[in-house]
C-alpha cells in the first residue's frame, strides 16, 4: 500500500460461508467430521445436527452432568432390628442442559430452530460422544 490503494481482487463465492462452527464440524476438503471428533459439542435431535442450525455445544471449564438421574430409595426403619428394610428404588426424569454458540446465525436461520426445539414435541436425543445409546 505504497501509493495509498488496495491491490487485489476478491470475487464472490459461491460455496457455504465457512464459519467456525463448520471449521470445527467438517475437515478440510467439507466432509463433516466422524462423530468420535465432534464429541461434546455435536448432537442430533430428530435427526437433525445442531451444527446444520449453524450452533455447537460448549462448555465452561469442565463438563458438568449427572451420571444417572436422580433417584430415592424406598425404605423402612425398624425399632426392633437394625438396619432397613428396603423396598424398591424410584427414578426421576434425568435432565441435560446445553449451553450453543454460534458465530453466524441469520433471522431465518433462527426461526427455523425454535420451530424444530418448540416445547411439547418428542424427539430423539443422540449425543455425538454417545452414538449408540
Amino acid at each position: 500500500m505504497a501509493n495509498g490503494s488496495l491491490i487485489g481482487t476478491e470475487s464472490l463465492s459461491t460455496e457455504p460461508k465457512r464459519t467456525q462452527v463448520y471449521m470445527a464440524t467438517h475437515d478440510g476438503a467439507g466432509n463433516r467430521l466422524p462423530l468420535m471428533e465432534r464429541s461434546f459439542i455435536s448432537f442430533t435431535y430428530g435427526g437433525r445436527r445442531i451444527e446444520d442450525f449453524s450452533l455447537i455445544a460448549t462448555l465452561d471449564d469442565r463438563l458438568n452432568k449427572n451420571m444417572y438421574a436422580e433417584f430415592e430409595d424406598s425404605t423402612t426403619d425398624y425399632t426392633t432390628i437394625d438396619g432397613q428394610y428396603y423396598w424398591g428404588t424410584r427414578m426421576q426424569a434425568n435432565s441435560l442442559t446445553f449451553t450453543l454458540a454460534t458465530d453466524y446465525l441469520l433471522e431465518p436461520m433462527l426461526e427455523d430452530f425454535k420451530h424444530w426445539f418448540r416445547p411439547g414435541v418428542e424427539r430423539a436425543l443422540i449425543l455425538a460422544e454417545h452414538p449408540n445409546r
